[in-house]
């Protein structure tokens, strides 16, 4: 085998700011999110080849907490980032800083040409779908509609990009929402959030074998749930109708999932937040560790670049004052991987 295989690189490291997610372009640019977990950042970066990162497009977007920057016009608290494949790079603003209530009227969808930065459009959601009580995860499309997970109370927006017109469904469904035993221990600490179990619901995407069926679950989930596209882009369809399409794709026996990609194959690739590491899962259900690495705390925010790499963070989430009962546990700077994948 090539001992280049599952060869953990670190590529990046930001020294002021955590970040949770990466995204690499056909071109080799790569740019990442920092949401605003711990106070404000940039939102979006561009990471050098140097390693420098740089505010992504640079102006006021990223100037979120200045004086005159507003709410509705700023990245506030970036959740994750997406590539559409079609030359724009896609920001999921939850507009929620500091775990808190999210901001009325910022909740948005920010589409950006990646190669110039230009603002292609601005889809903020209605306060009525997106309230302080919601919180956006990650994103998908497929066709002509985007599908964004909400973790908060367990919900998906489903997205027709044709008209910017935007649902909400399955909000508080089972389907959304963790099983109270899915409470992972990391460093030897059951996690929980300022004292309490902490449950992200509906949070993670992906398209595997069959790329006519989205698949989701929730943040450190055991299953992996599938549905049709066809059943969440039908207007007609109520949440007991895309229920009823609904399935278990995949019980999971370990490990707990803190991030979740796939590549052209179908394979899936899961960030295992409890073991420090990186497993495949194929089609067939079968679960193989790619990586253990002390380095990889709180992998987070993992995508597939063209380069057969997968590219993720060590995001640390788990030892910032909200998680850790109070104390700042970070061992900064915030590190970023890149992962050589079997072919």
């Amino acid at each position: 085998m090539n001992a280049d295989l599952f060869k953990l690189t670190e590529i990046a490291v930001s020294e002021e700011h955590l970040w949770n997610g990466v995204v690499r372009t056909p071109e080799g640019r790569l740019f990442a999110s920092m949401p605003g977990w711990l106070g404000p950042t940039p939102g979006v970066v561009e990471v050098l080849p140097s390693g420098r990162l740089i505010p992504f497009p640079g102006n006021d977007w990223n100037r979120w907490g200045q004086s005159g920057c507003s709410s509705s016009q700023c990245f506030v608290d970036v959740n994750s980032i997406v590539l559409d494949g079609r030359g724009s790079l896609w920001v999921v603003d939850a507009a929620a800083p500091f775990f808190g209530p999210a901001i009325e009227n910022a909740v948005k969808l920010v589409e950006l040409d990646v190669t110039t930065g230009r603002i292609r459009r601005v889809i903020t959601l209605p306060e009525k779908l997106a309230h302080v009580g919601t919180r956006l995860a990650h994103m998908r499309f497929h066709g002509d509609h985007a599908f964004v997970a909400e973790s908060k109370e367990g919900s998906m927006f489903v997205i027709d990009l044709r008209n910017n017109s935007v649902r909400r469904v399955l909000v508080g469904h089972p389907l959304m929402r963790c099983d109270p035993e899915d409470l992972p221990s990391i460093e030897g600490r059951k996690m929980t959030q300022n004292g309490r179990p902490m449950y992200f619901h509906h949070d993670l995407f992906a398209f595997g074998s069959d790329p006519d069926r989205l698949l989701f679950m929730c943040l450190f989930g055991r299953c992996i749930f599938q549905v049709p596209v066809s059943a969440l882009k039908n207007p007609q369809w109520n949440d007991e109708d895309i229920a009823r399409c609904a399935s278990v794709a995949f019980t999971l026996d370990g490990p707990f999932v803190s991030g979740l990609a796939n590549d052209q194959t179908g394979r899936l690739y899961l960030a295992d937040g409890e073991n420090n590491g990186v497993s495949q899962l194929d089609p067939d259900g079968k679960v193989t560790p790619l990586i253990r690495d002390s380095r990889l705390s709180w992998p987070i925010g993992p995508s597939v670049g063209t380069d057969g790499c997968l590219y993720l963070i060590a995001g640390q989430v788990h030892r910032t004052p909200q998680f850790s009962g109070g104390e700042d546990r970070v061992q900064r700077p915030w590190r970023m991987f890149r992962l050589q994948l079997p072919p």
